[in-house]
């Protein structure tokens, strides 16, 4: 029984071609993914000053404040908005489709060839 690890210099072209996906994602997780983020990630911090005031001191001390795992686990499992407005989605289009649909049918390729040459 042959292993996976082994060189095969037939399908060293699908190698290239996995590298050069693999760059392109991550220029676009650079560029793209994270500060689409980390403008998300600012925009929370901006809010949770505004309205996180403390009341021992009359309102004028900002604290932020974030859930713990449990409490976000809990969170998590009750809500539920459910849209399929385009403004809510438009951002995570394009990495959602690349996970949800080419991701999948490149790994499938990539196990139907492996087994291919077993």
């Amino acid at each position: 029984m042959g292993s996976l690890a082994y060189y095969q210099p037939e399908s060293q072209h699908v190698g290239i071609v996995g590298m050069a996906m693999c760059m392109v994602f991550f220029v676009f997780m650079v560029t793209v993914d994270v500060p689409m983020y980390m403008k998300r990630w600012r925009a929370g911090q901006q809010y949770m000053m505004k309205m996180r005031m403390s009341k021992e001191d009359g309102g004028k001390k900002k604290h932020m404040m974030y859930m713990n795992s449990f409490e976000g686990s809990i969170d998590a499992m009750e809500r539920r908005v459910v849209t399929k407005s385009w403004h809510v989605w438009k951002e995570e289009t394009v990495w959602l489709t690349m996970y949800f649909s080419t991701a999948v049918w490149l790994s499938l390729l990539l196990v139907h060839k492996s087994v291919q040459h077993w």
